[in-house]
């Protein structure tokens, strides 16, 4: 892969990152608290559909990104799932 495909991917992965963590922060409730696993799920989905779209050639805008980020929230759910059973696992609470 030369410098410019690079540089590419990364644009795409980093855009679709970005438009998945503004649609998490814009469809949390009123008063709802700031979820890491729920914000971390969503932007690693988002970093996969960024490449995806650069290997497929659409391209990266806020509403194809959303628009595949909600056909993907059984994914975003299980990753969340993940998270937390790694997290509990790992982040014993002090005796």
């Amino acid at each position: 892969m030369n410098e410019i495909m690079i540089l590419d991917l990364l644009y795409a992965v980093v855009a679709a990152g970005g438009f998945a963590f503004v649609g998490y922060m814009n469809a949390r409730k009123e008063g709802e608290g700031f979820d890491l696993f729920k914000a971390g799920s969503t932007l690693i989905v988002g970093f996969l559909v960024g490449a995806i779209f650069y290997f497929t050639g659409v391209p990266v805008d806020e509403q194809g990104v959303l628009l595949q980020m909600a056909s993907y929230a059984g994914v975003v759910a299980l990753l969340m799932k993940l998270f937390q059973m790694v997290g509990a696992k790992t982040v014993q609470p002090p005796t």
